[in-house]
């Protein structure tokens, strides 16, 4: 499930990539808050989609600001 900014910009080549593996959130849903992600996992959940959670991995595009701007 991909949603945020970075979902966006990168559509196009998650989808290239992974093809229909790849599962995007609706517009209004695309904002990166923990009450939207639940409600998407709640969905799922209701539908018997579920995910083992210990295998869950988020995948980040780019390092965070603090990684970016952090001298070693």
């Amino acid at each position: 499930m991909f949603l945020g900014e970075g979902a966006k910009l990168y559509r196009q080549q998650i989808s290239d990539t992974l093809g229909d593996l790849a599962l995007f959130a609706p517009e209004s849903r695309m904002s990166p808050s923990a009450s939207t992600v639940g409600e998407i996992a709640l969905e799922k959940m209701e539908k018997g989609e579920s995910a083992d959670p210990v295998r869950l991995t988020p995948f980040y595009i780019r390092k965070s600001e603090a990684e970016l701007r952090w001298k070693a």
